[in-house]
Formats: C-alpha cells, sequence, structure tokens
C-alpha cells in the first residue's frame, strides 16, 4: 500500500501532537502552580497598587488590572506584561507626560491588503483637546464614546492613534476628508501638514 507524502505529514503531527501534549499541560499547569504562590500572589498585588497609584497621577482612572497599555490603540505599544505597563508609567509620570491637543487617527480596513505599504494613501480622523479648540460638540462624537462604538459594533476598522492618548473623554473626533499617503500621515508633513494647520488656524480657542 502506497502511502501519500501529505498523509504522512498528517500523521507526523498528529503524533507529534499526541506525544507533546501531556508536557505542554505539565509546562502549564506548573507556572499556573507557581505564578500563585504566596510570594507570587503578593508581588502582583504590590505591583497593581503601583500602577494604580501611578495611573491616578495620570488621569487614569477607573482601570482594572489587566490594562496593559497607557494608550490601547497607539500603533507602537510594545509592552508584553504588567511589568512593562509599570515601566512605562513611571516614564510617563517622571517626565509628566501630557497628550498632545491634536492626535492624528489612521483608519484602516482588516481587509486592505496595503496596510503596511507606506506609500499607499489611507483614511483618517484626527483627535482635539475640548480645552483648545472651539469644537462643534454636537456634531461630533466624543473620543471615548466613539472609539467604543467602534469595537462594540464589530466594524472591520482598526483605529490606530499615532500619539499616545491617556484621557479620551477629553478628545472630540473629527473626520478628516480624503485620504493622504500613509507616510505624510505618519510624518505629519505634505497635504495633510497643511490640513492641519488650516484647522488650528480656524478653531484654536
Amino acid at each position: 500500500m502506497k502511502i501519500d507524502k501529505d498523509d504522512l505529514y498528517i500523521y507526523g503531527f498528529i503524533s507529534g501532537l499526541i506525544i507533546c501534549s501531556p508536557l505542554i499541560s505539565v509546562y502549564y499547569g506548573t507556572k499556573w502552580i507557581y505564578n500563585h504562590t504566596p510570594q507570587k500572589v503578593k508581588e502582583k498585588k504590590e505591583r497593581d497598587l503601583k500602577i494604580h497609584e501611578l495611573e491616578e497621577k495620570l488621569g487614569l482612572i477607573g482601570r482594572d488590572n489587566k490594562a496593559l497599555y497607557y494608550d490601547p490603540h497607539y500603533y507602537r505599544n510594545r509592552n508584553k506584561n504588567r511589568n512593562d505597563y509599570l515601566v512605562d508609567l513611571k516614564k510617563k509620570v517622571d517626565c509628566n507626560y501630557n497628550s498632545p491637543d491634536i492626535i492624528t487617527v489612521i483608519v484602516e480596513s482588516t481587509f486592505d491588503s496595503s496596510i503596511f505599504d507606506k506609500d499607499s494613501e489611507c483614511s483618517t480622523l484626527i483627535m482635539v483637546h475640548e480645552d483648545y479648540y472651539n469644537v462643534p460638540q454636537k456634531k461630533n462624537w466624543r473620543a471615548d464614546i466613539y472609539f467604543s462604538f467602534n469595537v462594540l459594533s464589530s466594524t472591520f476598522n482598526i483605529l490606530s492613534t499615532l500619539s499616545e492618548c491617556g484621557k479620551y473623554s477629553n478628545y472630540y473626533v473629527i473626520a478628516v476628508p480624503g485620504k493622504y499617503q500613509r507616510k505624510e500621515v505618519i510624518c505629519g508633513t505634505g497635504k495633510f501638514a497643511k490640513v492641519i494647520n488650516d484647522f488650528k488656524k480656524v478653531y484654536k480657542k
């Protein structure tokens, strides 16, 4: 009986899973037990307490113990765990970080094949701080509501902020007509820079 090469791969894969499954279970079981030892539980509580103290200083009130990012929508987020998050918050407190008065948001579709092409065009929004600009609040969404609605509505849009925003409730979302080169949007140059500058001239308080 001749066995097809693809069948051999499948049999090999299944055999590998059968052999490795107990080892994987032992690994994750041991890891879970280690993370729930009294010492690790104490360390986690102390770390979470420090995180909440720093969050309060930065105006990030009401966050739970699962937060990993200062701005969950920031396009350069690199934190892998809560320890990285703690380090990031310390840096922001030390440098007295404040979110910019205008934050650019790139709007992308998960089905867009050019999502990583800097020479392609993209749609954009801007988030403007209510303390610095005269924004028609009845005509524009508050940023925290807008981003939450985008997640809950299961749209296929990815919203990525180009600067880190802490309190979304202080910002309003304004759509920018047309599309612009992704490179210009990220660098804040060219035609897109002119759009932002023109907006500032008209709506600055």
